[in-house]
């Protein structure tokens, strides 16, 4: 549910920003959402396979 809710809102917010702000704007947009979505990822725990 919630990959289905990310691709509606950043289709949604992408065309917005495309719309009001054109291209540039849409890819700066695009490139802050993926460094958060990076630095998110990064500090979650690792965790180690069970059953070794």
């Amino acid at each position: 549910m919630a990959n289905a809710a990310g691709r509606l809102l950043g289709t949604v917010l992408s065309g917005w920003v495309f719309l009001e702000d054109g291209l540039l704007w849409c890819l700066y947009l695009s490139t802050a959402m993926l460094l958060m979505a990076s630095l998110l990822s990064i500090s979650l725990p690792a965790t180690k396979p069970q059953g070794s």
